[in-house]
């Protein structure tokens, strides 16, 4: 009984029930005219609501990070900054599969222990008893339901060169993740990891980049 239930145990761990150490993304980044050029930025939330949240402020201060790995140069002030960097992310109420997970156990083989008495034709009688015993076999020996939820997470990230007054759009960058995770302040990190990981690459290319999770949702 024990082996079957680490038997169990070790096929929901493969089903998906653990949760994968990585963040799986996919993104695409598109050039604008003049995209090449790199100067002062400020990074800003699409959605004015966000403008005081502090889980948006420190969401702003890893992409600033980031974009400063890329040769950007983050301020805190508009009116100095020669581009806009706009950042708006969300997440769906997740999507539910069940299935069915196969439960491995011995089926057969093992000892077995006989006793009993043999009588004879004569009227005598003798007394047997005997352990056999024969190779173990193993296999399905029932199911269990097993259920996952998924999540989608999209990031939009807007590059804007502000400097003549008129904007132009340097980027856009689009970023879809779909993983076990249905907090997005635990995870959006990982996919900002993502966006830039070959950024700015190719204009219109679709790139899968897997970052690495401490699984903390």
């Amino acid at each position: 009984m024990k082996k079957t239930f680490w038997l169990l145990a070790a096929a929901l761990s493969i089903t998906g029930c653990a949760v994968a150490p990585f963040v799986e993304t996919s993104s695409t980044t598109f050039h604008g005219d003049r995209s090449e050029e790199r100067g002062l930025v400020v990074v800003m939330p699409l959605n004015d609501e966000q403008r005081n949240s502090l889980a948006f402020k420190a969401v702003g201060e890893y992409l600033a990070k980031k974009l400063s790995e890329k040769g950007y140069q983050p301020v805190k002030n508009r009116d100095e900054a020669k581009f806009i960097a706009f950042i708006s992310y969300g997440i769906d109420n997740g999507k539910t599969t069940v299935s069915s997970v196969p439960i491995f156990g011995q089926t057969g083989g093992g000892s077995s222990y006989s006793q009993g008495t043999i009588t004879g034709s004569g009227g005598g009688y003798a007394n047997y008893s005997g352990t056999t015993t024969t190779m173990k076999t193993y296999g399905v020996v029932g199911a269990a339901a097993s259920s996952e939820t998924s999540y989608k997470r999209d990031v939009n990230i807007d590059i804007f060169n502000v400097e003549s007054g008129k904007p132009l759009k340097s980027y856009e960058l689009r970023a879809i993740s779909v993983g076990t995770c249905g907090n997005i302040n635990s995870i959006i990190y990982g996919i900002i990891d993502g966006i830039f990981a070959n950024f700015p690459g190719q204009s219109g290319k679709a790139t899968r980049v897997d970052v690495k999770w401490d699984g903390t949702c």
